[in-house]
């Protein structure tokens, strides 16, 4: 499924200016301002998330119910798995696979299912992540399958 602003809808939100008119746009530059606005309570930190090439399936999902996750894929497209917000797993007919196109950035809503991206041709795709300070430790929220997800593109 591709990365739209209408397919995200209950996920979470497209971050792309290029689908937004420019708010200022002078010979050196071009500005879009206000292409998503989100509430990040106390420090925000940023990582680089490089994620490698494995079979299309899930052993594990998590969310994050404090904060809003932001990925701008850097390099390489890729695959990513998620679920609507919900109070226990989801299942498997309800995980949606998005195609992420390299400098696609898109914002995932708190409680939004989701794991680390597949790679769609190169062994590794490169992703800068922003997100509440210690969301990993604080707010992982990770579950494990009792059984593989196996899901296709």
């Amino acid at each position: 499924m591709r990365l739209t602003e209408e397919n995200l809808k209950g996920f979470g939100r497209l971050i792309n200016s290029g689908a937004i008119a420019a708010s200022i746009d002078e010979p050196e530059f071009a500005f879009s301002a206000d292409v998503a606005q989100f509430t990040i309570q106390g420090k925000t930190t940023a990582g680089i998330l490089t994620a490698k090439k494995r079979p299309l399936a899930l052993e594990k999902f998590e969310r994050h119910l404090r904060t809003p996750e932001i990925l701008v894929a850097l390099e390489n497209d890729s695959l990513i798995a998620m679920a609507k917000p919900s109070e226990t797993a989801p299942e498997p007919q309800h995980i949606h696979l998005f195609h992420v196109k390299q400098g696609e950035a898109f914002l995932i809503d708190p409680g939004t299912w989701h794991w680390v991206p597949f790679p769609v041709e190169a062994e590794t795709c490169r992703l800068l992540v922003f997100f509440r300070e210690n969301t990993g430790s604080e707010d992982g929220g990770v579950i494990e399958f009792a059984e593989k997800v196996h899901l296709s593109a």
